[in-house]
């Protein structure tokens, strides 16, 4: 029966996790569950860091995981309606607090009541839903989709802040590859205007061209080509010692 029970509203069937508690610290039942809920360690609720403001970080999955656990509907906007019965107050994306409502303090919590004016009616049953409020004491309606309105520009600015930041420092990355890219012709154009110079610098001595051969290898010189050095000392020698000899005698 109690899977099969649905809320007054037309909300979503109680899920079979749903457990039915007392009220603690001679609070409300909302605002005990809600106290349970918040110390609980969940993932997507908690406190901030000094402890005096509930932080909502997911209110998708609160509302399909958490929520269930703890209260008949499982609707974020009908669990942000009871808080603002309680004069909680909204002081940032996802966030709310009450003087009374700090962690650690659990004796604060009989101190928070129904604003004044606020009256309601608990749904009869074995299952307790959120609390209900009148129009009067409530947002309503259309206040409720204005704060869901303001959560998710906050949302969007987030967004448009990241993406922004992503935007600069493509533009960075872009700016120092093309910087890394200007450097690297500047540095092969110096390379390259100074490779002459070098190579002119260190070039050998031209040599004497090599004689004409045959086909046999031997060199041919001609009265337009002069003979190597070393054969014209040989060929100077040969005719030295040529004219040092006597003449011979003729046979008798």
């Amino acid at each position: 029966e109690l899977r099969a029970a649905r809320a007054m509203d037309g909300g979503p069937v109680v899920p079979p996790s749903f457990q039915r508690r007392p009220a603690l610290h001679g609070a409300s039942d909302f605002i005990s569950w809600t106290w349970e809920m918040v110390n609980a360690g969940h993932e997507h609720i908690g406190w901030n860091d000094a402890g005096t403001t509930i932080v909502i970080n997911n209110p998708e999955r609160l509302a399909s995981h958490v929520l269930p656990k703890y209260f008949r509907r499982s609707q974020y906007s009908s669990w942000v309606r009871a808080l603002n019965a309680y004069d909680f107050h909204k002081v940032g994306t996802g966030a709310w607090s009450h003087p009374s409502f700090k962690r650690g303090q659990p004796e604060m919590l009989k101190l928070i009541v129904r604003k004044k004016g606020a009256s309601g009616a608990v749904t009869v049953g074995a299952i307790t839903p959120f609390e209900e409020v009148s129009g009067n004491a409530c947002t309503g309606p259309t206040e409720d989709l204005r704060s869901m309105l303001s959560e998710e520009r906050g949302r969007l600015r987030m967004l448009a802040q990241e993406l922004t930041r992503l935007e600069t420092e493509l533009d960075s990355v872009q700016r120092e590859e093309f910087q890394q890219r200007f450097d690297t012709v500047r540095l092969t154009q110096f390379m390259l205007s100074h490779l002459p110079i070098q190579a002119a610098a260190g070039a050998p001595v031209a040599s004497l061209p090599e004689p004409a051969r045959l086909a046999d290898g031997t060199p041919i010189y001609g009265s337009a080509v002069s003979p190597p050095a070393s054969r014209s000392r040989a060929a100077s020698r040969a005719n030295s010692r040529a004219n040092s000899r006597p003449p011979s005698r003729p046979p008798s």
